[in-house]
């Protein structure tokens, strides 16, 4: 049997216009579905396709706080609390 960690951060930590990229289905420099409007699931893998370099700063620092607390998932969710381990950004 697999199990997998998820982190889970609140959209609070990523930027308004990353968020709205997400939300229109554009690329952001790495694979994410969508939680039915509530959010998005974000594997954490490496990115080996060049892509690294694509990724917004937001994400970048998310991804690699839950590749540092073992996660193979990221989570964002509205719904989730602020943490203070990452920048917070100011949401309309």
């Amino acid at each position: 049997m697999e199990k997998h960690n998820m982190l889970a951060i609140s959209t609070a930590h990523i930027e308004p216009t990353v968020l709205e990229k997400m939300n229109d289905g554009e690329n952001v420099g790495c694979i994410y579905y969508a939680k039915e409007g509530y959010g998005f699931f974000l594997p954490v893998v490496d990115l080996l396709d060049g892509s690294a370099g694509q990724l917004p700063e937001c994400l970048d620092q998310a991804i690699t706080l839950a590749r540092r607390e073992g996660c193979t998932f990221l989570m964002i969710d509205g719904d989730v609390s602020v943490i203070e381990q990452l920048p917070e950004y100011e949401h309309a």
